[in-house]
């Protein structure tokens, strides 16, 4: 991740009240080893982010905890959990239903989760 220009206005994660601001992703995934992505399949440069916390709209669509979650929106752009969360808030309205795939026990499946 690079920092330049005006980053300030594109990456708000380092301000505390970013976290009251909505849509709201309601998940923590840390992102996978590049020795965990490589015993996927997965290259160590695309999306692979380990679910570990997740609110009750996703678990409601079906998210589970240890999903590794492949594709955001038809994007597989590698970054963290953080990044996402940031890039939900400064890029989708509340109520959106977003796209994504996960592996789950080896099988690759197609949810849709809601931003609050």
């Amino acid at each position: 991740f690079t920092v330049d220009g005006d980053w300030r206005k594109r990456d708000i994660s380092w301000r505390g009240s970013m976290w009251g601001l909505h849509p709201k992703l309601e998940l923590r995934a840390p992102e996978l080893s590049i020795d965990e992505k490589k015993a996927l399949g997965i290259a160590p440069d695309r999306l692979a982010l380990k679910v570990q916390y997740f609110g009750k709209a996703l678990r409601q669509a079906g998210l589970r905890a240890n999903d590794i979650i492949v594709s955001f929106d038809s994007s597989e752009q590698n970054e963290t959990s953080l990044q996402l969360n940031v890039r939900v808030r400064l890029n989708y309205k509340e109520g959106v239903q977003v796209p994504i795939v996960v592996l789950r026990d080896g099988k690759s499946l197609n949810l849709v989760i809601p931003l609050e």
